[in-house]
């Protein structure tokens, strides 16, 4: 027990360390956006501000620094002779070669894939902190506090920032469109304007279903604790404060319109309410909380699999959980063909669209549920991460009986150890993150928000802190695995362990409730692994950190050379062409892992082309089919398969070479291989052809599109416009046409 070995200073200041340091990483990517690229998103040349957020580079350091933090932490657990659980540690740091394998020579696989890594490892440490119960109830008060900036957030956006955002969508909607080459009716343009007018709150994360899970989380937090002061184990002050909170999580989750999520939340209510209504039931909860607890998650998958495989598409009008059904089904079949080595963490989409059901309309980057992922990407050696979560989740219930629950040191209890905690997450945590929103536009209104944000989460943390403290010890675990259950739940249905702004805060938590057995010995095993964290911290900072950002600079510097456009057709040439130089100098000289890179070379050498005298169009456009040509050899990615067929196709219309369009047309038959459900690969392949004049292929081409089209009726915006099918319909028929009567002549002839 923790109380034979009071731990030494220098143990407890590198636990502390540790411990919030984990927090302060966790609560910092909660209020940043991310995204694989912070430029040319769009044109630069309409607009070349960075995105508010942090690219790779400065994801990955996140990365490297929470890798430190668990190390740090760590050696503190070893010092004070607790023991280490090495089964935890084992199951968290068993994938991470895999990651660094995959990383190796894609960057979307490194980015991704360590914040997955770092956040497994602070799962696994942050387990061992929690045996002191002390530190659990302030690491996790700290850690739930984030709850408070994200409402704050979501409450800006719907009264301000949605309604700016609409706005000014409107006054630049052709020229936004055109940036991106869609046409106003088309699938994509449609998606997005439907997506920007769903007024959803979604704060920092991607989608709004991932705030959701927040909410979820912050409801049964004060769900339980409103019982917990009617059952008069709190004060009627904090049942009002409890209520409160738990009506703005509400407020939040009906905001969001996220079924699934008001359905976890349900389900990590039930573990509260339940034993409130009947002492049998909660004799059997007192018993086997754990065997619940997995129960409910497992009835998660299993009503996913029963919504889709029994239950007719039309059933209720969802469609949500049937698309769920959809991507499990495919993850089934990628898993099957990579099953050892998965397909890397940012891999998923791709060996999706080529094995997804024909009925389901998305390209999806995740399978929507935590350790699908986690097998389809990283293979067998992937489940390690889910029966760590599931063996956390197992101990939640017993935690009284493996965690050391009582406050050992008067001294801890009484100390100003939740104030200096606090203080660092605010001043190392929240101030960082919100100086990257520094250059969005509409500062007023941001500070405002900053300042509300950060009061917010003083007050939540330290509502929380007290409230915890308060508790009885079995009316927080219970609490605990409430949450808990809620949380994975909804990981089985959304992104939320997936996304890199919400996934270490989801990891965190798990380990924070679940906690780690206390064994005798292991420090051999416990500075093995610290050593590990420590070099995979050092490791990522060199291969990831520094390339990423060095390549990052001069994408940036790319950007600005674009904006203002010159005037003259010569000028925008040498913009494009200087930038295009830009992009491949990043590419060649600093991270030729990053395919995105050496293909944006290729566009701006292609847009180059486009602008140039005829003296140097030919010669830009070689320059960018060369480029393109090397993003295949290098990374293989559909999407630079698809660039390279649209750019010989366009050399081809200028130089009518036979062997151009045969080359293009290849590589769009190459698309319909990789995507050979999807519409738009057959259609390129059908337009390819026309011009070419094989009129005949081309039709065949275009019926399979059409086919696509039908089966896309599950989501009428991923379908044709009206007018493109009928285009489609049209050079069909003209096709038919023709090659009657050319079969007519032929039998004249005979």
């Amino acid at each position: 027990m923790i109380g034979e070995y009071p731990p030494s200073r220098v143990a407890q200041a590198m636990r502390w360390v540790g411990g919030v340091g984990i927090v302060i990483i966790a609560v910092m990517r909660c209020v940043i956006s991310f995204a694989p690229q912070i430029v040319f998103d769009i044109d630069p040349a309409l607009d070349p501000t960075p995105l508010a957020g942090l690219g790779p580079g400065g994801s990955i350091l996140l990365d490297a620094l929470l890798l430190l933090a668990c190390a740090c932490a760590l050696v503190g657990e070893v010092l004070t002779k607790r023991g280490v659980d090495w089964m935890l540690l084992l199951l968290a740091l068993a994938p991470a070669p895999l990651v660094i394998w995959h990383g190796l020579d894609d960057a979307g696989n490194l980015w991704r894939g360590s914040t997955w890594m770092a956040g497994m490892a602070a799962c696994a440490v942050g387990a061992h902190l929690a045996r002191d119960r002390s530190m659990r109830v302030i690491l996790l008060a700290l850690l739930l506090g984030v709850i408070g900036v994200l409402m704050v957030r979501g409450a800006a956006q719907i009264l301000h920032e949605f309604p700016r955002d609409i706005a000014q969508f409107e006054r630049t909607k052709d020229a936004f469109f055109a940036a991106r080459g869609w046409e106003a009716d088309s699938s994509q343009a449609l998606a997005y304007e439907r997506r920007l007018r769903a007024t959803d709150p979604t704060a920092w994360f991607v989608t709004t279903n991932i705030f959701a899970s927040f909410m979820a989380v912050g409801f049964v937090v004060g769900l339980g604790a409103a019982i917990c002061a009617l059952k008069k184990q709190l004060t009627r002050a904090w049942v009002s404060a409890s209520i409160i909170w738990a009506g703005l999580c509400a407020a939040g989750l009906v905001l969001s319109g996220s079924k699934g999520a008001m359905l976890a939340a349900a389900g990590g209510s039930a573990l509260l309410v339940l034993p409130v209504l009947h002492r049998r039931v909660e004799t059997v909860f007192q018993r086997r909380i754990g065997i619940v607890a997995v129960g409910f998650i497992l009835a998660a998958l299993l009503g996913v699999v029963v919504r889709g495989a029994l239950l007719p598409e039309s059933f209720l009008g969802d469609k949500s959980l049937l698309f769920r059904w959809h991507y499990l089904v495919s993850a089934g079949r990628v898993v099957a063909e990579h099953f050892l080595t998965g397909v890397g963490p940012d891999g998923f989409k791709a060996a999706y669209t080529a094995v997804r059901v024909p009925r389901n309309p998305e390209e999806v980057l995740s399978a929507h549920s935590m350790f699908v992922d986690w097998t389809t990407t990283l293979g067998v050696v992937g489940t390690a991460w889910t029966f760590l979560v599931l063996a956390l989740l197992w101990r939640s219930g017993r935690a009284s009986d493996t965690n050391d629950t009582k406050d050992n040191s008067a001294h801890e209890r009484d100390s100003r150890a939740p104030l200096y905690a606090a203080l660092a997450v605010v001043l190392l945590g929240l101030l960082p993150a919100f100086f990257f929103e520094a250059i969005a536009l509409d500062t007023a209104t941001k500070e405002a928000t900053r300042i509300a944000g950060v009061l917010a989460y003083v007050v939540a943390a330290a509502g929380l802190t007290v409230l915890f403290r308060r508790l009885p010890p079995a009316a927080l675990e219970r609490i605990c695995i409430g949450t808990l259950v809620a949380l994975v739940i909804h990981g089985q249905i959304e992104m939320t362990f997936f996304d890199p702004g919400s996934a270490v805060w989801a990891l965190c938590l798990i380990g924070f409730v679940g906690g780690a057995t206390a064994r005798r010995g292991g420090a051999i095993v416990g500075y093995a692994s610290a050593a590990v964290l420590l070099a995979g911290s050092v490791w990522l900072a060199g291969f990831g950190v520094a390339p990423a950002l060095r390549a990052q600079q001069l994408m940036i510097q790319a950007a600005d050379t674009l904006y203002p456009p010159a005037v003259s057709r010569a000028e925008q040439a040498r913009q494009r062409w200087e930038a295009a130089d830009l992009l491949r100098s990043a590419y060649d000289h600093h991270l030729d892992t990053d395919y995105f890179l050496i293909e944006q070379a290729a566009k701006q050498f292609a847009t180059a082309s486009s602008f140039a005298e005829d003296a140097r169009q030919l010669d830009l456009m070689e320059r960018a089919i060369e480029s393109v040509r090397r993003a295949i050899e290098d990374h293989h990615k559909p999407s630079s398969i698809a660039l390279a067929g649209e750019l010989y196709r366009l050399k081809a219309l200028r130089t009518k070479d036979d062997a151009d369009w045969s080359t293009a047309i290849e590589f769009a038959r190459r698309m319909t291989e990789l995507d050979p459900y999807g519409i738009g690969s057959w259609k390129r392949l059908g337009d390819f052809q026309w011009e070419r004049g094989r009129q005949f292929e081309a039709a065949q081409a275009y019926d399979r599109a059409l086919q696509a089209d039908a089966n896309f009726e599950l989501d009428e915006l991923k379908q044709l416009p009206p007018h493109e099918r009928q285009t489609l319909l049209d050079r069909i028929e003209q096709a038919s046409f023709v090659h009657d009567e050319v079969d007519s002549g032929e039998s004249d002839r005979n």
